[in-house]
């Protein structure tokens, strides 16, 4: 939600503050934010911010040559953390 507040300009901005001010969201009133969070590309941002770190994570790993077993378990952490369905 911070990212997408710190890209979100004029009507966008405003419905976040009011949204993220309010109680009581409905099912329309989620789909909006949803909506302005694709527009402003605040889920692709952060998408890609956990595709790099998984990477440097990955080499990371790569470099410190653990045994087999490890390195494929921490590889399968990495993997179901961050390989998930939209």
């Amino acid at each position: 939600m911070a990212v997408a507040l710190a890209e979100a300009r004029g009507d966008d901005r405003e419905e976040m503050r009011r949204q993220l001010g309010g109680s009581g969201l409905d099912g329309d009133d989620l789909d909006t934010m949803r909506e302005i969070i694709e527009r402003v590309g605040a889920r692709a941002r952060i998408e890609a911010m956990i595709e790099e770190r998984a990477a440097l994570a990955r080499a990371a790993l790569a470099a410190e040559r653990l045994p087999s077993p490890v390195a494929e378990a921490l590889d399968d952490l990495a993997s179901s953390l961050t390989n998930r369905e939209h």
